[in-house]
């Protein structure tokens, strides 16, 4: 029996790696001629690093769905229309929340599959807000109040998340029509920019430079930060069984808010450069399966891609109710897009907004090198 190895790239954290570990695990004892090797990349670069780079090497690659659009474009990953079969990719469509299946669709090809879903929502510490008798914040202004008045509030605000806290309330403002292929709506693009400096000015001054899991890391092992909206949400702070457990639920944002805050996740793609293309969708396959998602793949520390695990009781109970809790959130987000271009263009803008907020740059002259660059990336 010959021994086929396959390379793939995820990214560095828990919910990255340890669910591809042990699900890996458990398929090559089903497929004992393959092997997976696994590395893994920064967050900065799961969001940055050109995939295109990577599917040279790699044969399965955990992606962001922006890179869509550059992948079919240019061929660098497969269809998976043309490896699974009709019924195969059905269960995957069938097990779609919100937009999570389609957002790897691009010009009716299926560039990944959904393995992990997350969204920009908000964590708290429930234990020091009922200390304090301080309720949840029902909307935009009231977590703004809440962070003048208490200065204990954070927020994600470092290159990558102040652009997707950029586009998430584009597209509440806006709705999928704040930024298309033909350019960005200028005039809601400066009130954007507008209240992304209320938000800076609000919450904890350190946000400017912090990430979701430096402010979660914080809310976990101290008792100051009581409450944290825009932050992509991680299971794995939420286990009940954990000494100081966050808890999760929906940025509100506003009663006539067109989206809710934006879409991440990852999926899990084949790069079409790979000399063992089919025994790699064989992984993909497995590892998207509604049963190994709810239960393998999230006891392991994923943070599942599929509806059952999202709507198993088990799953919610303990973790706090994390996926019920911030599912309004997934099925109304705003879905960044995904054409060509849109990655280089997105790292550029968060960089440019996240210096400009840091120097109180006009928001007028920061809307127009947004559009200079739009106009320079994508046409």
């Amino acid at each position: 029996m010959s021994l086929t190895v396959l390379e793939g790239i995820t990214w560095d954290h828990d919910r990255g790696i340890l669910p591809l570990l042990e699900t890996t695990s458990r398929f090559e004892k089903l497929h004992p001629d393959i092997r997976i090797h696994w590395q893994c990349r920064s967050l900065k670069e799961f969001g940055d690093y050109p995939v295109e780079k990577l599917a040279e090497k790699f044969d399965l690659l955990l992606i962001d769905h922006p890179f869509s659009g550059e992948a079919y474009k240019h061929n660098i990953l497969v269809d998976f229309n043309h490896f699974l079969s009709p019924d195969q990719m059905a269960v995957r469509k069938d097990q779609e929340l919100g937009r999570t299946h389609e957002c790897y669709n691009y010009e009716g090809s299926q560039m990944a599959l959904s393995v992990d879903i997350a969204a920009m929502v908000s964590v708290y510490r429930k234990d020091l807000l009922e200390k304090e008798g301080v309720p949840l914040p029902d909307s935009l202004d009231e977590i703004l109040k809440l962070a003048r008045r208490s200065g204990r509030v954070a927020a994600p605000m470092g290159p990558t998340d102040i652009w997707c806290m950029f586009l998430s309330l584009g597209g509440a403002k806006s709705g999928d029509d704040f930024i298309t292929e033909h350019g960005i709506r200028q005039e809601d693009m400066v009130w954007v920019l507008e209240q992304i400096y209320r938000i800076c000015d609000a919450v904890l001054p350190e946000s400017i430079d912090w990430n979701p899991i430096q402010i979660m890391d914080r809310m976990a092992e101290e008792d100051w930060i009581f409450y944290a909206p825009f932050c992509f949400g991680y299971v794995n702070y939420a286990w009940r069984n954990l000494k100081k457990p966050l808890h999760f639920v929906n940025t509100p944002l506003w009663d006539t808010a067109k989206t809710a805050c934006v879409l991440g996740g990852v999926g899990i793609a084949v790069s079409a450069g790979s000399r063992h293309v089919e025994k790699a969708v064989q992984y993909a396959e497995y590892v998207t399966r509604p049963e190994v998602q709810e239960k393998e793949y999230f006891l392991s520390g994923g943070q599942p891609g599929q509806r059952n695990a999202w709507e198993s009781d088990c799953n919610n109970l303990v973790t706090n109710g994390f996926f019920k809790n911030t599912r309004a959130t997934i099925d109304h987000a705003y879905l960044r897009p995904r054409f060509p271009g849109w990655n280089v263009f997105q790292e550029k803008c968060g960089a440019l907004i996240h210096a400009g907020v840091k120097s109180m740059a006009d928001p007028c002259k920061m809307a127009e090198e947004i559009r200079s660059a739009f106009q320079e990336h994508i046409g």
